[in-house]
Order: structure tokens, then C-alpha cells, then sequence
């Protein structure tokens, strides 16, 4: 279903985990609300990226950190850091489907970015969270998790910087 989605995240691993987190954890209305008009990137396999007007006029492009990014297949999807990933992606679609507008971009004043953010990220653990009641190995997620997954992702990886 996400066939119509240009993910450009790096290796095929890499672009399988954003694959699995679109078609396992978005619910199936959202994901076709999107008809295509989506693009997930990093910058993980390239030193930059440019993407042009015209492929960006129609488009939600994210463009995700590769610090968060799984990197190898040992990666699980109950590991926290694989948690946080998952999270992230999909507090990033939210963003995306309640058509947010940039806090530095758009000029929003703290309070504004503050209430997108809280509403994208109750969205993100709804959608998790109603992923997670459907199977055996992956337990709820909670803020609190969310807050230190995100102060360890800020720790760059071996290798990266």
C-alpha cells in the first residue's frame, strides 16, 4: 500500500523499517488519505539531498534524522531505540495529516508550535499504541519512554558526526 510513497531513507533495510511503520502502524485510511502525495528522506547514504519545487509543490516531504534511523537487522521493533523510531515517524505523519504548519518556518509563536506538537503526539501513541494491543511482543509506549529515547537519540551513533 505504501508503493505510491517515495521513501529514500538509505539501505534497504532502512527504507523496509519506514515501509513497515507506513503499512503496520498508520491505520489504512490515513496512509490512502496520503495518495501518494508523501515522501520520507534522510540524508543517511548522501551528503545532501535536493528536492525541487515540483516534486515538492504537491507533496508531504519528512525528512528524518539518521540517528534515528535502524541500522542493521538486528534492529528489533521492541527495542527501545527502535521504539523511539517508530514514534518518530509516525508523530512526523501527524504532523503531516492535522496539515501543521512549520514552527520556524511559518513564524508560530511558542504556544502554537507547543499545542502541534502535543496534538502530533497524541496522535503518535494513539497510533502506536493501537498497534501495540494487537500483538504479543510489543508492550504500550509512553511519554516517559518517549523522553528518554529522544535524549539518547541526540547522542550521535558511532560513526555518524
Amino acid at each position: 500500500m505504501a508503493d505510491d510513497i517515495l521513501i529514500d531513507c538509505g539501505d534497504d533495510y532502512a527504507n523496509g523499517a519506514v515501509r513497515s511503520v507506513l503499512e503496520d502502524y498508520l491505520p489504512p485510511d490515513v496512509l490512502g488519505a496520503f495518495n501518494g502525495r508523501l515522501a520520507l528522506v534522510s540524508t543517511s547514504s548522501m551528503d545532501g539531498i535536493r528536492l525541487t519545487k515540483s516534486f515538492c509543490r504537491d507533496r508531504d516531504v519528512i525528512v528524518l534524522s539518521e540517528r534515528i534511523l535502524p541500522v542493521k537487522s538486528g534492529d528489533e521493533e521492541f527495542h527501545p531505540r527502535y521504539r523511539y523510531f517508530i514514534f518518530v515517524v509516525l508523530r512526523e505523519l501527524a504532523h503531516a495529516c492535522k496539515n501543521h504548519l512549520s514552527p520556524s518556518l511559518d513564524g508560530l509563536t511558542v504556544e502554537e508550535a507547543a499545542a502541534q506538537e502535543r496534538e502530533a503526539c497524541e496522535l503518535a501513541f494513539e497510533w502506536f499504541n493501537d498497534h501495540a494491543s494487537t500483538t504479543l511482543f510489543q508492550p504500550p509506549l509512553t511519554p516517559a519512554e518517549v523522553d528518554e529515547f529522544s535524549k539518547n537519540a541526540r547522542i550521535l551513533r558511532p560513526g555518524i558526526g
